[in-house]
C-alpha cells in the first residue's frame, strides 16, 4: 500500500520445468507455490487465488503460513496441512 492506501500489487513468481523430469528447473518463490503447481498437477486460475491468500496470511501474520528452507520441506508441510 502506499501513502494514500492505494493497493500495488506484484507479479507473484513464475515457474519453469522440464518435460523429461519435474522440477528439473524451477524459479519463483516457493512459499507461494500452490499444491497443483508443486505437484506438477494440472491448475487453473485458482492458483491465483492461492497466491493471494498466502500474500494476505502473510500481511496479517509477517510470514508466509508455509515458510521453508527448500521445496522439499513446503511439501512436507502442505502434506500436514
Amino acid at each position: 500500500m502506499d501513502q494514500n492506501f492505494g493497493i500495488k500489487l506484484c507479479d507473484f513468481g513464475w515457474i519453469c520445468s522440464s518435460l523429461e523430469k519435474e522440477f528439473d528447473y524451477v524459479c519463483g518463490t516457493f512459499e507461494y507455490l500452490s499444491p497443483e503447481v508443486i505437484w506438477n498437477n494440472l491448475h487453473t486460475k485458482k492458483l491465483d487465488v492461492w497466491c493471494l491468500g498466502v500474500l494476505f496470511y502473510e500481511m496479517l501474520h509477517g510470514k508466509p503460513p508455509f515458510q521453508a528452507e527448500s521445496l522439499n520441506e513446503i511439501k512436507e508441510k502442505l502434506k500436514k496441512s
